[in-house]
């Protein structure tokens, strides 16, 4: 879980072997990455950033305990808010760890929406009436259903590069998907080296295919311009500087 770079190995291995890899689920899986079925493995809500032990641990006893959940606003509503607040939803979301309810990730993620925002005081009321001793005679448990679920509003789906680039803000690389995948057939054409291989290739020139993730222009003490960027391709990243005439 600490090692970003490992599980990008590890990664990219699985899909050599042809072996799954599911998103994080609040439904499913467990802290730690967990096998389901024969060739299936299930990413661990523990590996998600910003989400934090506690809170991955009280979504998984609460539900073991009592059964999947039905939505974002079943899932506040029973998880103890002590753990869970707007951003650990935002990463939830953004990491695929609530795609089991249905919605596009973009229907949660919409300020204007403010789905989140909904989820946690729908949470906040149907646990103060849970905790209430105020509870009426006649009406038993009924108190807690008057406090309906807010309507999923229809927000644009997100872009599949949009979907990536919060998996790999939330997680550290891509899950479900990668934006070199429409270019294998490129890739497996015309490059002649992975980034991982590099070492195999000292001193040898080679033809690496790859998207820029990071640039950084700068400038030496004496004012010469030069560029430094990271280019990843599905086995890892490599960090490359550029100065003068390749500049």
């Amino acid at each position: 879980l600490d090692y970003i770079d490992k599980i990008s190995f590890f990664m990219e291995e699985c899909r050599t072997m042809q072996i799954q890899v599911l998103p994080p689920s609040a439904n499913a899986g467990d802290y730690l990455f967990s096998v389901e079925g024969e060739r299936t493995i299930r990413f661990g809500l523990g590996a998600v950033k910003g989400l934090g032990e506690a809170s991955a641990r009280a979504i998984i006893d609460e539900r073991e305990a009592n059964g999947p959940y039905k939505s974002i606003f079943d899932l506040t509503a029973r998880v103890d808010l002590r753990t869970l607040n707007k951003r650990v939803l935002e990463c939830l979301v953004k990491a695929g760890a609530l795609d089991a309810f249905g919605p596009d990730r973009a229907q949660y993620l919409d300020e204007t929406a403010a789905i989140l925002d909904k989820a946690m005081q729908y949470g906040q009321r149907r646990q103060q009436e849970a905790n209430s001793a105020q509870v009426s005679l006649f009406g038993g448990e009924g108190g807690g259903d008057a406090v309906l679920e807010p309507p999923m509003p229809y927000v644009k789906p997100q872009t599949l590069i949009e979907r990536l680039n919060a998996e790999r803000e939330t997680i550290g690389f891509y899950l479900s998907g990668h934006p070199l995948d429409d270019f294998r057939l490129e890739i497996d054409t015309f490059a002649t080296c992975a980034i991982r291989d590099l070492e195999q290739h000292r001193n040898r020139e080679v033809t690496l295919a790859g998207i820029v993730t990071r640039v950084n222009d700068r400038a030496t003490k004496t004012g010469a311009r030069f560029l430094v960027f990271t280019i990843e391709d599905f086995s890892g990243e490599l960090e490359i500087a550029l100065f003068k005439d390749d500049y």
